[in-house]
């Protein structure tokens, strides 16, 4: 009856695209509860730089079976070569993994996160307390990229949620997440959700 999820995802449903086989009723929208940055980041002496740097390296470009990483790659088919090149030697491991194989020297560049302007996962913080990290500028091929997919906007804003001193800015592209409702809720309980959200918005923000 309600559910939060992507823009992306719910895209998905409405054009009735894999993986869903027949298009969906449009849910109603409520409201916007998680904003989350997707950024590059590469290991201290790994010569990584720029995301064009990345090209041909060992690069985690989040989970294997991730909704979000399907859609980074749908994404990246904005540009086919561009793509295959940054996914020469891609790093398919599970987020827990992603800490080790950094100390170990599997992983030269991480495609991580931040939530809400507010902090980061639990597997890239852990990547933050083993390793030494920096910030990667995003080149203007890949930043056509984003700016070109209808998918995902683009983004510069100052660093945060780390413990160390990466750099002073992060750039990448957004994932949108909302709240849906399904048209035959109760108009009376849609209201009181959205009542208590707004009354308490703070402790919504905090959680």
């Amino acid at each position: 009856e309600g559910y939060g999820l992507t823009n992306y995802i719910v895209r998905k449903a409405m054009q009735g695209a894999d993986p869903f086989d027949q298009e969906r009723e449009v849910p109603y929208q409520c409201f916007s509860y998680f904003v989350r940055d997707d950024f590059f980041v590469a290991v201290d002496g790994s010569g990584i730089e720029t995301t064009d740097d990345m090209l041909g390296q060992n690069v985690y470009l989040l989970q294997p079976g991730w909704g979000t990483r399907a859609m980074f790659m749908e994404v990246m088919d904005e540009d086919p070569e561009l793509k295959e090149q940054l996914t020469e030697n891609v790093v398919n491991i599970d987020t827990a993994d992603v800490a080790g194989a950094v100390e170990e020297g599997r992983i030269d560049a991480i495609l991580g996160y931040g939530a809400n302007e507010v902090n980061l996962p639990s597997w890239l913080a852990e990547v933050d307390a083993r390793a030494d990290l920096h910030t990667v500028d995003v080149s203007d091929q890949f930043r056509d990229v984003f700016e070109s997919s209808p998918l995902v906007p683009y983004y510069e804003k100052p660093a945060y949620g780390f413990n160390q001193d990466v750099g002073d800015e992060i750039q990448g592209y957004q994932i949108l997440f909302q709240y849906y409702i399904s048209p035959e809720m109760p108009n009376d309980a849609v209201y009181e959700m959205l009542q208590i959200a707004h009354d308490h918005y703070e402790s919504v923000q905090e959680g």
